[in-house]
C-alpha cells in the first residue's frame, strides 16, 4: 500500500516518459494526498497538432 501521492504516481508508473504516446495517463498529486487521474491525447499532425487533456474522474 503506498503511503503518499508521490508513492502512488511512481508505483503505479503514471509519469509521462518522452516516447510518443497515442493516449497516456499521468498521476496528479492533490492537496488531500490522493491522486487524480488525467488523460493526455493528440489530434491533428504537423503543426496542427493539438495536445487534449481529459479527466478521468478516477481518485486513488
Amino acid at each position: 500500500m503506498y503511503k503518499t501521492a508521490d508513492e502512488i504516481i511512481a508505483g503505479y508508473s503514471l509519469t509521462s516518459s518522452k516516447v510518443h504516446r497515442k493516449v497516456y495517463l499521468v498521476g496528479r498529486p492533490l492537496k488531500t494526498g490522493n491522486v487524480s487521474l488525467v488523460r493526455y491525447h493528440s489530434s491533428g499532425s504537423g503543426k496542427f497538432r493539438v495536445r487534449e487533456r481529459e479527466t478521468t474522474g478516477v481518485i486513488l
